[in-house]
């Protein structure tokens, strides 16, 4: 079955989406959704996809949904039009973003295909380039690019995730927001959440539990991945991700002194009542028991990726190799005695053959997805929403 949503993005800084908006922007992710990123290298060995999902799991956790990643590396439009079939339409999606082109002229080209087919559009382009000539004014050394100026680091990975959920409507939506009057005892508001139980003790002590639907968006501080040397969480020195897409607010009034906020008992940090009545954002807290919550779902989804990358490099020496050789699939001795003998002609089809030569055996294949699908499931798991206990404890 063809999906009818499709989404174009132009590789290191382009997207369109394929969902029958012409050049609108495109609409969040649905509930049961099956989201392939058509893409080169830059999807290949990229992570911004990989945060997308995250987004959607922290903050959706009851929205269940699959993402998959369909970059080859050395990819022309061409050449994914040709896989297409066996590497995208294969996985059954329900929205498609192709993503491909690094220049002015692609984007051009791009804009109006997404026009002429009714097909949403997001430029990440130009936003990064913007970030870097910003930066650039400041420190000419800077880049969001690894060592070849090409492919994003994992801070560019993080912007490319940052613009596209930006695209899609999301900035704005808090992970949480409680509002409370302490010298009322009341609960102003509560957004996304449920607050119970609300309480305050003669000595000033404010407590109640607290059921948010979504969990902090994890960011991380470790560079991952080949030739990465920046991490996820420095995308937020350049773009406003946490004031955008990571708002988990605990504001509270009528309260003087210095108090002492504890989650599940365990102490976070010590906050002013002028700084409590302003609202504290607990996402940017990273010792909060729901920000390790969340940190456990990214490792989860981490390891999921690290999976990945091994059915995508073998995607790579099948449909880059072994496809124009008239051997698409064989995953035979005779496909193996090709890739040896055309070692010499492609510098990186010596660092694919081991991967290929366990992922030509369907056992390895399979296992390997059935592990894609437990982390998956444990991923969901834990992104489930606990009752937490909240006291600001006066000092």
């Amino acid at each position: 079955m063809r999906t009818n949503r499709w989404l174009f993005s132009l590789a290191c800084m382009l997207s369109v989406f394929v969902c029958g908006n012409a050049q609108k922007t495109p609409s969040p992710f649905q509930r049961g959704d099956r989201v392939v990123f058509l893409g080169n290298s830059i999807t290949e060995g990229g992570h911004y996809h990989s945060y997308i999902w995250l987004y959607y799991i922290t903050h959706f956790p009851d929205m269940r949904m699959r993402m998959y990643s369909a970059g080859t590396g050395g990819d022309s439009s061409w050449d994914m039009l040709e896989r297409i079939e066996e590497d995208v339409y294969g996985k059954n999606p329900t929205v498609v973003t192709a993503t491909f082109g690094m220049n002015q002229k692609i984007i051009r080209l791009q804009r109006e295909a997404a026009v002429k087919n009714d097909w949403a559009f997001v430029d990440f382009h130009n936003p990064v380039l913007e970030v870097n000539r910003v930066q650039q004014a400041k420190d000419p050394r800077f880049t969001l690019m690894q060592g070849d100026r090409i492919h994003p680091d994992n801070h560019g990975n993080m912007l490319m995730a940052y613009f596209f959920l930006k695209s899609q409507g999301l900035a704005g939506k808090p992970v949480a927001k409680v509002d409370i009057d302490a010298s009322r005892r009341v609960v102003l508001a509560n957004e996304n959440c449920f607050v119970n139980e609300l309480k305050v003790s003669d000595k000033g002590t404010v407590s109640f539990t607290y059921l948010a639907k979504s969990l902090p968006y994890p960011m991380d501080t470790i560079s991952r991945g080949w030739e990465k040397k920046h991490t996820q969480y420095e995308a937020t020195l350049y773009a406003p991700i946490m004031e955008d897409l990571n708002q988990e607010v605990l504001r509270v009034d009528g309260l003087k002194g210095a108090y002492r906020l504890e989650i599940d008992g365990d102490s976070i940090s010590t906050f002013s009542a002028e700084d409590l009545a302003k609202g504290i954002n607990l996402a940017a807290l990273t010792n909060t028991p729901q920000y390790q919550q969340a940190v456990r779902v990214m490792h989860l989804n981490e390891e999921r990726w690290n999976i990945e990358k091994r059915f995508r490099e073998y995607a790579w020496t099948e449909f880059y190799i072994l496809k124009r050789k008239g051997m698409l699939f064989q995953d035979n001795i005779a496909a193996m005695d090709t890739l040896r003998a055309n070692l010499h002609t492609n510098i990186f089809l010596a660092g694919h053959l081991d991967n290929y030569s366990k992922m030509m055996c369907p056992e390895i294949r399979e296992a390997w997805n059935q592990q894609i699908d437990m982390l998956v499931d444990r991923m969901y798991q834990i992104a489930q929403p606990k009752v937490r206990r909240i006291e600001l404890i006066k000092k």
